[in-house]
């Protein structure tokens, strides 16, 4: 999610992990479109091959992107005056954009065509998740401080204030439709009905930046001080798996974790860092720094 001015990289062993686990350090080759603006988010599209990713620049434009993993010849369009932040993929015709100042965007076409509007904040829309064409959310914030999560039934057309903290929101993830997690400047977020109420877990100390969750149990997330957790009891317990000596001081900054399989994740951070995990995430290497 949180991709900063890098050309998109793209490393083809990704989609062939079924062959066995390959070295840690490999090639990377630039495929990015060329653009001289930020790239805050990217997703995959199985059924079609395609690759998309989001940007802009403040207060100037905001555009999408996509091209063909076999060719990469991008289509890029315009689409807003400000940036994007996020991009959320719910199929293969519903995408969802989060930007500057609350914009939001939606397509219902597979990308072709976007409806844009606002939700009813000033803030950044960092992250979004929606679970069908209608039921979604919007965790906004400034830099640090002064978040607001935001819920839609009507598929973004109307959204729904249902809790801030004076702390930024930077991810949310559902592992299903009642337990979700809201990471924050701070705090590990945590509900069990369906947004109704959120209260802190354990986790705690650092600006936490990305989550990924395989259940309501078990789960990960990493931070902005360069540090990648583990919980396997809904949050109640939190293990550092990543790293396992460094000072918290000397870490640099991490920005978004995914995971392709159960076994096999990857996160990135500042500085072009990259990890990959293939264990299930338990132990983490450097694949390459950018």
């Amino acid at each position: 999610m949180w991709w900063s001015r890098i050309i998109v990289f793209l490393f083809a062993c990704t989609f062939l992990e079924a062959c066995g686990p390959p070295p840690i350090r490999r090639q990377w080759t630039p495929i990015g479109p060329g653009l001289n603006y930020d790239i805050n988010s990217i997703e995959f599209i199985n059924s079609d091959s395609s690759i998309w990713i989001t940007g802009g620049e403040n207060d100037e434009l905001g555009y999408i992107a996509n091209a063909s993993i076999q060719n990469t010849t991008w289509r890029v369009e315009v689409i807003a005056n400000e940036p994007f932040y996020d991009l959320f993929v719910l199929d293969d015709q519903n995408f969802y954009l989060g930007g500057q100042n609350g914009l939001f965007a939606r397509s219902t076409d597979g990308g072709i065509n976007w409806d844009l509007g606002r939700i009813d904040s000033s803030r950044n829309i960092n992250a979004l998740f929606f679970f069908d064409e209608l039921r979604g959310y919007a965790a906004t914030g400034d830099e640090y401080d002064f978040g607001q999560l935001f819920e839609t039934r009507d598929g973004g057309q109307n959204w729904e204030l249902i809790f801030e903290s004076d702390r930024t929101f930077r991810d949310i993830f559902f592992p299903d439709p009642s337990v979700g997690y809201l990471a924050s400047y701070g705090f590990i977020f945590k509900t069990t009905n369906a947004g109704l109420s959120w209260e802190p877990t354990s986790a705690g100390g650092e600006n936490f930046t990305g989550l990924y969750f395989f259940s309501a149990d078990t789960g990960h997330a990493c931070g902005g001080q360069g540090s990648i957790r583990y919980t396997f009891d809904g949050g109640e317990n939190w293990r550092v798996t990543y790293p396992k000596s460094k000072p918290f001081a000397a870490r640099r900054i991490l920005n978004d974790i995914e995971f392709l399989t159960r076994e096999i994740g990857y996160a990135c951070g500042d500085r072009g860092d990259l990890f990959r995990s293939v264990d299930g995430g338990r132990t983490w290497a450097v694949v390459t720094r950018i």
